[in-house]
């Protein structure tokens, strides 16, 4: 039975990841989405840790190998709520939905010109300071982020074998 209980130990880890995101999301709005993210992911891999430590005599070889099965569980679960927020497909459903009287195809295009994405996207980068203005140029701002970013590349590699989805396979 304990060997079971250290089996799933990822498996609660990520249980606790989506319950303090979601949580968080909801009762504590200041802190954005991405914010409750990172915090989510931080208590479940503390509640990794701690069971780790209290269920297995080999805690470091527990904490290494179920933490790298949380980390893939968490990338899917991040990316699994990032297709809810950012997915084209998604967000032109949720706008069908919303018109009751439905939308024409030139209505639709008011909504998702290239040109107002590309603009709501730059506004949510400087809101979240991920992004600042220098001379009328674009840097980023918060090095977290790049961070982050460059952090999503090495998974990816890891993961996937490349960089990005339109990287050809060598």
């Amino acid at each position: 039975m304990k060997e079971i209980i250290i089996a799933s130990v990822p498996i609660i880890g990520l249980f606790v990841n989506a319950l303090i995101q979601v949580l968080s999301f909801r009762f504590f709005r200041h802190l954005g989405l991405l914010k409750s993210i990172f915090l989510g992911v931080g208590a479940g891999f503390f509640v990794l840790v701690l069971l780790s430590l209290i269920l297995s005599q080999q805690w470091i070889i527990s904490i290494f190998v179920q933490g790298l099965t949380y980390i893939a569980l968490s990338y899917c679960y991040f990316h699994f709520i990032n297709l809810g927020q950012t997915a084209r497909r998604i967000r032109i459903l949720r706008e069908f939905y919303d018109a009751p009287n439905g939308l024409s195809c030139e209505e639709l295009l008011m909504f998702y010109n290239s040109k107002e994405i590309i603009e709501r996207r730059i506004e949510r980068l400087l809101a979240g300071k991920q992004i600042i203005i220098k001379n009328d140029k674009y840097y980023i701002g918060n090095s977290f982020m790049l961070l982050a970013a460059r952090l999503l590349v090495v998974l990816k590699i890891v993961l996937l074998g490349k960089k990005s989805e339109f990287d050809k396979k060598t």
